[in-house]
């Protein structure tokens, strides 16, 4: 029989500069997308294959929160002092993941739109050396 798993974004924790982030927008709380491969390969004329490793281990954390967030006055002042800062997530469901890292800077924060419900406020925060791992 197949194996049983219960998911619940509940469970899944950003921490930015030591505060656990609240007030998230609605879908997708946060995500990590690296800003490159880990290498490129290169094929020589004869079928030689050569991998030469990515040395940009930057990534981006997107987060967006809710217009009434808790968190977002921090965001605010994190970007208008241009501050250093450390970025984490930690997912809680199995303990297993966690990514982010130090020295982070918050990179853009989204357009604001006010209308009939409220938007999301989309926040991109650099991450000049993506810590990531699995355990199990």
């Amino acid at each position: 029989m197949a194996e049983v798993q219960t998911f619940n974004v509940k469970d899944v924790n950003t921490v930015i500069d030591g505060d656990f982030l609240s007030g998230y927008g609605e879908d997708t709380k946060v995500s990590i997308e690296k800003n490159n491969d880990e290498f490129s390969p290169f094929v020589d004329a004869d079928g030689g294959v050569t991998y030469a490793e990515e040395t940009n281990e930057s990534a981006v954390m997107t987060v967006t929160l809710k217009p009434s967030s808790p968190s977002l006055p921090k965001m605010y002042r994190l970007k208008n002092n241009r501050s250093m800062f450390s970025a984490e997530v930690i997912d809680g469901n199995t303990g297993k993941y966690k990514a982010g890292g130090n020295n982070c800077r918050i990179q853009s924060i989204g357009s604001r739109e006010f209308g009939k419900t409220p938007n999301g406020v989309e926040i991109s925060i650099y991450i000049p050396k993506l810590n990531d791992e699995m355990e199990g």
